[in-house]
């Protein structure tokens, strides 16, 4: 690695004075780039360098999906002995974490900064601020100069919950003589299958650093959802809280125009019938509310439902807020699960099932795809190839309310029959209390 490292670092300084021009131009009309920025290259990172507890570790997400999926870890290593430093490479990596770990009466970490951008100066600069004992990095984010910082330091770093799809071993083995003393610098890669082992024992890394872990995703906790605000979101949208409400949610471009056709067919048919679509990217919601309105179908933005009358009927909501989608779950009677029915690999499908919901899904679950094999062996999910089968299958569980309840418990009892992945990962990265 050592001689991998100093052809890395001319080119990515030479890509950084290329684009050191424009960076100026970049954060002046992107207020993602304003944001993040400075702090990702090491300015103002807003880390404070004092301890007030004797062991400090780093965890690191890099985004909105990896960050809820660390929630769980973090809540294990939150104790009073330890300080923990989160750190995200997105903005909505960081405002989750934010509303995840800070927001409340009872934070979960100390402190909250933004992941450097991997020029040497930038790593250095945020590594000596937050001088951590121990790195967890959260499924994947690999970056040469962060992991040679943390092995000249003789700081520990784990990679957990660690996967590799089909498609991501592919393009990784074809670069093997580069990532196999990449992967090599983590002191232990914790992974979620026994197939995840052979990938990255095949791309080169000691099978004595992989461990077999399970997916932390199991051990997440559902939101805790009132009676009360199920039935208040229920009677917001009208037919006296009697709708049957399908839940599409993380929807991407291309999966929208299918759920509008969805509606358009299932509509005439069952009265109360009604949609909440929550886009990936809240700020789509708008463009996704478009799409509804240009097929005739009258929608609502979930910020407007307080402020509507309360006795108007509202059959579609398109969500623009963040943070909402766990608990809506709750609500819901079908749950969709959104980057499946287009190639983006799919989302979690387990926040739904922890309500004991019945779930539908595409074909392209790559990100998921232990979870998607579980689900529908078990019958607790149903994969769908196209619009055709999605219609079919969800008219079947409106029709047979018995399927649907009995689909729900299935889904329910793969989520909480495969519990446990975080205690395991405790235990390796050496996070338990010792005796």
């Amino acid at each position: 690695m050592n001689l991998m490292i100093l052809p890395y670092n001319v080119i990515v300084t030479m890509v950084l004075a290329v684009v050191a021009p424009f960076l100026p131009l970049m954060a002046l009309f992107s207020e993602k780039r304003r944001a993040t920025l400075l702090p990702r290259l090491g300015i103002f990172t807003g880390i404070k360098k004092q301890r007030t507890a004797p062991k400090r570790i780093w965890i690191h997400a890099l985004s909105v999906g990896e960050v809820r999926s660390a929630t769980p870890l973090v809540k294990a290593l939150n104790r009073q002995d330890r300080e923990i430093v989160f750190t995200a490479s997105t903005q909505t990596g960081y405002n989750t974490a934010r509303a995840l770990f800070l927001d409340g009466d009872a934070p979960l970490v100390d402190q909250l900064a933004y992941f450097p951008f991997d020029f040497f100066g930038s790593v250095n600069r945020v590594c000596s601020r937050i001088a951590p004992d121990m790195v967890v990095i959260v499924e994947t984010d690999l970056w040469p100069n962060f992991l040679w910082q943390m092995k000249y330091r003789k700081i520990p770093v784990f990679l957990v919950n660690a996967r590799l799809s089909q498609r991501s071993f592919k393009g990784y083995h074809r670069l093997r003589l580069f990532l196999g003393p990449l992967f090599s610098l983590f002191s232990r890669i914790l992974v979620q299958t026994d197939l995840d082992a052979r990938r990255f024992e095949a791309l080169g890394v000691d099978k004595e650093r992989i461990m077999r872990c399970g997916n932390i995703k199991f051990d997440q906790e559902p939101p805790q959802v009132t009676p009360e605000r199920i039935s208040a979101f229920r009677e917001r949208l009208g037919h006296g809280g009697g709708h049957r409400i399908f839940l599409a949610g993380s929807t991407h471009a291309g999966e929208e125009d299918l759920l509008v056709d969805l509606f358009s067919r299932l509509k005439p048919r069952y009265p109360n019938f009604a949609m909440v679509v929550v886009p990936r990217d809240p700020k789509r919601a708008e463009q996704v509310r478009g799409l509804f309105s240009a097929k005739g179908v009258e929608s609502r933005l979930f910020s407007e439902l307080d402020t509507l009358d309360g006795t108007r009927v509202t059959d579609v909501v398109v969500v623009d807020t963040m943070g909402v989608l766990a608990w809506l779950y709750a609500v819901c009677d079908i749950a969709f699960i959104g980057g499946s029915l287009v190639d983006f690999g799919g989302h979690n499908p387990l926040e739904a099932a922890a309500f004991a919901k019945p779930v539908l899904f595409g074909s392209h679950m790559a990100d998921f795809a232990l979870v998607a094999r579980l689900m529908t062996e078990s019958d607790g999910a149903f994969m769908v190839a196209d619009l055709a089968e999605l219609v079919g299958k969800t008219q079947q569980l409106l029709d047979d309310p018995i399927l649907a309840e009995k689909t729900g418990k299935l889904a329910a009892g793969v989520f909480y029959e495969n519990q446990g992945a975080v205690e395991r990962t405790v235990s390796l990265i050496g996070g338990r209390d010792r005796g």
